[in-house]
């Protein structure tokens, strides 16, 4: 497949692909975008589920790339999209274990 840009690969694969696949350098998608500086890819990417944690063989995350690179508002985007992440998976954890301590209290009546 001969892709020229984030664009025409996103219409040829769709949405609904995995977005984390990597390339034979370690490279996702993502990173693609992050490298050659297309912001408005890199939104598209991370609301597809891109991972921004992911690494390539050389021990490089998208956001590692964009901060080399000195792409300050990637940068930016990055940052805010792993910390939504996180705020994410924390409130489901305090859910997960208020749920389990609850089941707990309940059996031990």
């Amino acid at each position: 497949m001969d892709i020229k840009n984030i664009e025409e690969f996103l219409l040829t694969v769709g949405t609904d692909t995995d977005m984390n696949v990597k390339n034979e350098e370690g490279n996702t998608v993502l990173m693609w975008a992050v490298d050659i500086e297309q912001k408005d890819e890199v939104e598209l990417l991370l609301t597809n589920s891109a991972d921004v944690n992911l690494r390539d063989k050389d021990g490089n995350t998208a956001f590692i790339l964009a901060a080399n690179n000195g792409h300050k508002d990637i940068v930016k985007l990055l940052k805010k999209n792993n910390y939504i992440r996180l705020i994410v998976y924390s409130v489901v954890f305090l859910v997960i274990v208020t749920l389990i301590m609850r089941m707990i209290m309940v059996s031990s009546f």
